[in-house]
C-alpha cells in the first residue's frame, strides 16, 4: 500500500507543541501537508503561556523542508476555535482537516471538583472541540470534503480502566465520542468524515496519586460514517482517522 500523503492539504493540530500533538504535526508535514501547529504553551495544570512551545515545532518542521505556522490561542476562550480556523485559511488558503489533540487533566475527586474546576475541564474537553468543528465545517461543506479527528480516552470507557479523580476528565472525553457521532450523522452526505482516536493514557506522563498512567491499547469500534481507532502509537491512529474512507470516496487523504 502506498504511503498516505497530504500534499496540497492544510491541517490544524491543536496541542501540537509537545507529545502526541507534535508527533502528528511532524508526520503530516513530512507527508507533504501544511500544518497549523497550535499550542498556547501552558503548563501541565493549564496555567501560563509560552509561544516558544509551538514555535519550536514549527522551526523543526521548517528545518526539515516542511510547511508549518504557529498559532497560540487559548482554547478556554469560546472564540478561539474560530480564530484558529480563520488563521489556517488565511495562511494556507484552505482547511482540509482538524486534529483536536489538546487536552487538560485535573485530578480531583467528586467533592474536590468545584464549579470552577468543572467549568475549566468542560471548556477544554467539550466546548473547544465543538467550537473548532463549528468553525471548520463550513469550509469542509464548501469543499465537499474534510476530516475532523477528536481525542477520547480509554480511561473514560470502562470502570476497570479508570482511576479515582477523573470524573470531569472522563465526562469530557466521552463527550468527544458523542460529538463525533453527531457530526457523522450530519456530514456523512458531504464526504466529511469525523473520527475519534482513543488513547488509554493521559498526556505528558501524568500521575495519579504518584502512580504513572501508562499508555495501553484500546479497542476499535466502527459505525456508519464514523470511526474509533485502535491505537498503540497516536500517530498511527490519527493517520488512520485522517485517511478515513479514501477507498470508498476516492478523494483526498
Amino acid at each position: 500500500m502506498a504511503a498516505i500523503r497530504f500534499d496540497g492539504q492544510a491541517v490544524v493540530v491543536t496541542g501540537a507543541g509537545r507529545g502526541l500533538g507534535a508527533a502528528y504535526a511532524r508526520l503530516i508535514a513530512a507527508r507533504g501537508g501544511a500544518v497549523v501547529v497550535h499550542d498556547a504553551g501552558v503548563a501541565q495544570d493549564g496555567s501560563g503561556f509560552d509561544p516558544s512551545v509551538a514555535d519550536g515545532v514549527v522551526a523543526e518542521i521548517a528545518a526539515g523542508g516542511g510547511t508549518a505556522a504557529a498559532c497560540y490561542e487559548n482554547l478556554e476562550d469560546p472564540a478561539a476555535g474560530q480564530r484558529i480556523v480563520d488563521f489556517a485559511v488565511k495562511r494556507f488558503g484552505r482547511l482540509d482537516a482538524v486534529v483536536h489533540n489538546a487536552g487538560l487533566v485535573v485530578f480531583a475527586n467528586l467533592e474536590e471538583t468545584t464549579p470552577a474546576v468543572w467549568d475549566r475541564m468542560i471548556a477544554i474537553g467539550v466546548d473547544a472541540g465543538f467550537h473548532l468543528a463549528r468553525a471548520a465545517v463550513p469550509h469542509m461543506r464548501r469543499q465537499n470534503y474534510g476530516r475532523i479527528v477528536l481525542t477520547t480516552s480509554g480511561r473514560a470507557m470502562r470502570v476497570e480502566d479508570c482511576v479515582p479523580g477523573l470524573v470531569a476528565y472522563s465526562t469530557a472525553k466521552m463527550a468527544q465520542v458523542g460529538l463525533m457521532v453527531g457530526l457523522a450523522a450530519e456530514l456523512a452526505a458531504r464526504r466529511c468524515l469525523p473520527g475519534v482516536v482513543g488513547l488509554h493514557d493521559v498526556r505528558r506522563g501524568a500521575e495519579c496519586r504518584g502512580r504513572p498512567l501508562i499508555g495501553e491499547l484500546v479497542g476499535s469500534r466502527r459505525g456508519a460514517g464514523s470511526r474509533v481507532h485502535r491505537v498503540a502509537r497516536g500517530d498511527r491512529g490519527t493517520l488512520a482517522a485522517l485517511h478515513g474512507a479514501r477507498r470508498q470516496a476516492g478523494v483526498g487523504f
